[in-house]
């Protein structure tokens, strides 16, 4: 079978090779150590048999992508007292989870709102520090990829339950591959960031609303069911087919909350919502966005109030301690940044149709060019150093 690439397939693919620079670059000037070490030693004991003292916040799952191209390659870290020669190995599974994500936003956003749409979407990530910074041995691209697929893969589904009562494995069959693929966004999001769970029934509500027949309420519930326990069956195996295991890895003990505690995540999030002001661009893009989301009455349906409503999901349980994460641009939890991208993405696209493009287009077009320069500037500057503020453990 050819596949026949056009010139927006083209454009994307030149974005997504400058992430990959970006990417590199960092991956070049970081050595392979702390917690990445961390990672990879623990996913090569599991992978000999070996018994392995990792600390909590170790993923399984994660462990093992990084170690399995290490090992492929005929290398160890366990043996080496230099393992730095091997984060090339190491990083490989998360520099293509990072070209993933990227094509992904942008397919998405292109069914969504058209080539402009995608072309914002893509341009907004690929000149953002915090991906290419996460494109290392960690759970933060891989919960990007799986949070972003549960919640666009489920309104795929839902637009595609038409109104005939077949029963729910007819008429889940000839859209298995769908299935397949949620199963599969919710395994990587689980096996990255158990606190996902937490966002499952915002998703199964987006499928209650496209659903074209109310009557049918079992489908979708069925559908994230099926998908849920698929995925952790696959945890499971991850997990040595360790019933114990799987339950440390899922809980989501959350700890007494003090009023110290309290005071320390709201003075980390204050910091790093002061934090935006150095994206001027970004931090003026969303301004604007939020203004025409609310001014204008055709820019608010459900494509732009999906991205903005899981946004204000994960913040809020990010902001709780409920999921911690890492905050980047601002109040903008890690993995919910995708989300960030598609809502601007919307209306940018929209306001271009509401209006003359040869005043909104010039206007776009200087806001992404400074976007871009300040995110270079900063990964430059930083060498890939990660976000300094933080709420919650670092890697998990």
């Amino acid at each position: 079978m050819r596949i026949h690439l056009g010139r927006p397939q083209y454009i994307a693919i030149g974005f997504l090779l400058i992430f990959l620079a970006q990417a590199l670059y960092v991956a070049g000037r970081q050595p392979l150590a702390g917690a990445e070490l961390g990672y990879l030693q623990t996913g090569e004991q599991r992978l000999r048999g070996q018994a392995s003292d990792a600390p909590h916040f170790v993923s399984p799952l994660i462990a093992l992508m990084a170690a399995v191209p290490v090992l492929a390659d005929g290398q160890t870290s366990l043996t080496d007292d230099d393992p730095d020669p091997l984060r090339w190995s190491a990083r490989l599974p998360f520099l293509l989870v990072g070209l993933l994500l990227g094509g992904s936003l942008w397919y998405v956003t292109r069914r969504l709102y058209g080539n402009a749409g995608g072309y914002v979407a893509l341009a907004l990530y690929v000149f953002s520090p915090a991906p290419a910074i996460s494109a290392r041995v960690g759970p933060n691209l891989v919960a990007m990829l799986g949070v972003f697929g549960i919640f666009y893969i489920s309104i795929a589904l839902a637009h595609t339950f038409y109104p005939d009562d077949i029963g729910f494995f007819r008429e889940c069959s000839p859209r298995w591959r769908r299935v397949l693929l949620l199963a599969a966004a919710i395994f990587l999001a689980l096996g990255s960031a158990p606190t996902t769970l937490l966002l499952l029934p915002l998703a199964l509500a987006f499928m209650y609303y496209l659903l074209p027949d109310r009557r049918r309420w079992w489908l979708p519930l069925g559908v994230i069911l099926v998908t849920t326990c698929c995925a952790l069956l696959g945890l499971w195996a991850v997990n040595s087919f360790s019933a114990a295991a799987l339950r440390q890895e899922l809980s989501l003990s959350v700890g007494v909350v003090s009023w110290r505690v309290a005071a320390e995540w709201i003075q980390r999030y204050f910091a790093s919502t002061l934090w935006l002001t150095h994206y001027p661009a970004l931090l003026l893009f969303l301004l604007l966005a939020l203004a025409a989301y609310l001014s204008k009455r055709r820019v608010r349906y459900f494509g732009n109030t999906a991205p903005l409503l899981v946004l204000t999901a994960a913040w809020l349980l990010a902001v709780a301690g409920l999921a911690p994460d890492t905050l980047a641009y601002g109040a903008f939890p890690l993995r919910a940044l995708p989300f960030v991208f598609v809502f601007l993405a919307g209306v940018a696209a929209d306001v271009l149709e509401l209006h003359p493009r040869r005043t909104v287009a010039p206007m776009l077009i200087a806001l992404l060019l400074s976007h871009a320069t300040l995110g270079l500037l900063d990964l430059k500057r930083g060498g890939g150093s990660p976000h300094p503020f933080r709420i919650g453990a670092p890697d998990r």
